[in-house]
């Protein structure tokens, strides 16, 4: 079951429940009062049912065993290295460039 059908069943089964629960209340002796007592009864518990069957889609709390500390594996050394500005006045596009590759920094964004 999937997040968007498991959405689409509480929003249809919550609008006919609110759409029953209306017309009981406006017309107190509707002749299929009893009929949509019942039905809403049903509705009730399939809907515990549908929900109880289903397995949780939420992860355990406890960590995975095999998995370290990091979120994110470090691929280099954490020394990032930019190139030298040269003297200025500097441009916005000078500054903002982080490659030395000549034909990159001709590139216009």
């Amino acid at each position: 079951m999937t997040p968007r059908l498991v959405v689409i069943f509480k929003s249809m089964e919550r609008t006919t429940r609110a759409l029953l629960r209306y017309v009981m209340r406006a017309i107190p002796n509707h002749p299929l009062d009893q009929k949509m007592q019942a039905y809403l009864q049903r509705l009730q518990q399939s809907r515990t049912a549908f929900f109880t069957e289903s397995p949780s889609l939420k992860r355990s709390a406890e960590p995975a065993d095999n998995l370290n500390d990091a979120k994110r594996q470090r691929l280099t050394d954490g020394q990032h290295r930019f190139p030298p500005l040269p003297p200025p006045p500097h441009t916005v596009a000078q500054v903002f460039t982080l490659t030395q590759d000549p034909a990159i920094q001709q590139f216009d964004v």
